[in-house]
């Protein structure tokens, strides 16, 4: 499933948040009728189960929001057309779908499952508040702020590719899931 928008809006940040409100609607979608057995099964490259895409997409969600909120304090006005950074191209690059390079995450970024039951409620949560950190930045200048990427303290990209970033990352394990339940489909 793609969810880039092809067409061009002033309004940037209200197609990133409808973006990230698809993504809701497609989880809820993925998982709809299927077992507790099938959100844990792993495929057969040994790669991660449909609940752990989404348990780790709630991770994310949970580490970037406290920088975008940090990196709010002091961020100049201003309005779009915003622009991506080279780093922000190149990251949105690597994680879109389909894979180009396999990513190692952080470890605090693995995922853990818990009470499966969680998995859900948890990433739609986790997204509304990540949504919701993306309201302040109205009439700030999204591609004149730089954030330090927190897998990599070299690394620096502009709010407006973070976006971005976070959004192919979204749509990258999206369609790993979407790939495993096609793996169970198949049984």
């Amino acid at each position: 499933m793609s969810y880039a928008s092809t067409r061009v809006t002033p309004d940037q940040l209200a197609d990133l948040r409808q973006q990230f409100n698809l993504f809701v609607r497609d989880v809820r979608n993925l998982t709809d009728f299927l077992s507790d057995a099938d959100l844990r099964q792993r495929p057969k490259n040994r790669g991660w189960s449909i609940a752990e895409c989404i348990q780790h997409l709630t991770a994310t969600n949970h580490l970037y929001i406290p920088i975008l909120n940090s990196a709010l304090q002091g961020a100049p006005a201003g309005n779009g057309p915003y622009k991506m950074d080279w780093r922000g191209r190149l990251l949105k690059w690597v994680l879109e779908p389909p894979y180009r390079s396999k990513v190692k995450t952080i470890p605090g970024l693995e995922p853990k499952i818990g009470d499966i039951s969680r998995v859900l409620p948890d990433f739609v949560v986790s997204q509304i508040q990540f949504v919701d950190a993306i309201a302040p930045w109205e009439g700030r200048a999204l591609d004149k702020v730089l954030i330090t990427s927190p897998f990599n303290k070299r690394f620096r990209y502009n709010i407006y590719s973070l976006f971005n970033v976070v959004a192919a990352h979204q749509q990258r394990h999206l369609w790993q899931a979407h790939r495993v339940k096609e793996e169970i489909e198949r049984k």
